[in-house]
């Protein structure tokens, strides 16, 4: 009886272990930064999170998200619009927006 109350316990536990690096393979970038600071409050460009790259963590102690221009653009021409249309709308709508120290950093990385 200990013998196979060993060995489900051991399944559960390998089991446990393979699902948690599946959820791994598939969380974005954004979702590992949110888990490595929990507690932190991150200003986010709603519909891009798969388009996160990195964050700052700056001398003053704030952090803010850095987002790829290539992926928003991919992003929104996915979506419909055109490549003028998808540059226009994150010039105007993202890159022009100030919204304070927490405003997203923008990665130029389409070169």
């Amino acid at each position: 009886m200990k013998i196979i109350a060993s060995f489900i316990i051991s399944t559960i536990i390998t089991f446990i272990y393979f699902l948690k690096q599946y959820e791994r393979k598939h969380m974005t970038k954004l979702d590992e930064i949110i888990e490595q600071y929990p507690d932190f409050e991150f200003l986010k460009a709603d519909g891009f999170d798969d388009c996160v790259i990195g964050y700052e963590y700056n001398w003053d102690g704030n952090m803010r998200l850095i987002y790829s221009i290539k992926g928003i653009i991919d992003k929104l021409i996915e979506q419909g619009m055109s490549d003028e249309d998808a540059i226009e709308y994150f010039e105007f709508n993202m890159r022009g927006a100030y919204i304070g120290e927490k405003t997203p950093i923008w990665c130029q990385d389409d070169f």
